[in-house]
């Protein structure tokens, strides 16, 4: 089993230390370097920390949580240190994030997590998330976010494969939010509007979960070229969408219907499943249109979890789905 070395962060002497170790780091033979800060440590302390490393530093882990200090991440918080995964868990005061607040991890970050904190306000949260192209998963459950800006993430993120906002404010999604993700997690939202080209960027399967939100409408433009690829699938559960005539388009394509997971219930209380022939007798031709081809595309996303002897086992880990 490899070598874990853990620094922890706190407001106490011993900081100095880690400090002087930091600056050491080049010399350490160990698989994995944790920076993980507690309760009592404020942005401005972490800022500093970091500040004082005087040379160029990959590490592997930081982690930030259960603390109720730290406001915000600013601009260049980790100055030259740089990380793989950053994961900040149940941080109630932190309500912003820098647009370059990752600045030194634009070409290192693949897992980013920043859950059960307070997140409010989108534009610099996204624009810097969009800088991280390593990027694989991207959790922000838990939050307050109201909005997702115009194109989020990054046409230059490949990588990205799985986006978690369960649990926040949203209300709408917008044109170009999504750019190439394979599994999206919006459901506990309040969402009640989709741009048409909100998943227009998707050029691969995808599943996309909208369970418990306030959709009453899902038009072929929005979602049919997603469904277009194998093996895609919306998960709907949770809201009253108008399925007489309005989902025409999912009824008639034999193949697009299995993707819609639910159980899908239908404003008038009836399920989707339920529906036959003749509850659409009455709808016109346009309802039932679906311009998107039917391509072939196959996908995949795993991800799993795997805790270490030497770690606390109720601390949080970094969230993922498979």
């Amino acid at each position: 089993m490899g070598e874990t070395l853990a620094f922890h962060l706190d407001q106490n002497p011993l900081t100095l230390q880690i400090k002087a170790n930091l600056d050491q780091l080049a010399t350490l033979t160990v698989d994995e370097i944790e920076v993980i800060c507690g309760d009592d440590i404020t942005d401005t302390s972490i800022k500093r920390t970091f500040n004082e490393i005087k040379v160029k530093t990959y590490l592997d882990t930081f982690e930030l949580y259960d603390n109720h200090l730290i406001t915000g991440l600013p601009d260049y918080i980790f100055h030259d240190v740089s990380f793989k995964t950053m994961n900040v868990f149940n941080v109630k005061t932190l309500t912003m994030v820098g647009e370059n607040a990752f600045a030194s991890s634009v070409n290192t970050t693949t897992s980013l997590r920043i859950s059960s904190c307070s997140l409010k306000s989108s534009e610099f949260l996204f624009k810097a998330i969009s800088q991280l192209v390593r990027l694989t998963s991207v959790d922000l459950s838990d939050n307050q976010l109201e909005e997702i800006k115009d194109n989020a993430f990054g046409s230059n993120q490949h990588l990205l494969t799985m986006v978690l906002l369960d649990r926040n404010r949203l209300k709408t999604l917008v044109n170009g939010s999504q750019y190439n993700p394979i599994r999206i997690y919006v459901k506990l939202n309040q969402i009640a509007q989709i741009g048409d080209q909100a998943f227009a960027g998707l050029n691969r399967p995808v599943t996309l979960d909208l369970s418990f939100n306030n959709l009453t409408q899902l038009t072929a433009n929005t979602f049919a070229h997603m469904l277009s690829y194998e093996p895609s699938k919306i998960i709907i559960k949770g809201n009253h969408v108008n399925c007489v005539c309005g989902l025409q388009w999912v009824y008639v394509n034999s193949t697009i219907r299995p993707k819609m997971s639910g159980p899908l219930r239908c404003d008038d209380k009836r399920y989707f499943s339920s529906l036959n022939d003749i509850d659409f007798k009455n709808c016109t031709n346009d309802h039932a249109k679906s311009t998107a081809p039917v391509t072939e595309a196959q996908g995949y996303c795993r991800a799993t979890t795997e805790s270490r002897a030497n770690r606390r086992t109720d601390r949080p880990g970094v969230c993922q789905r498979s």
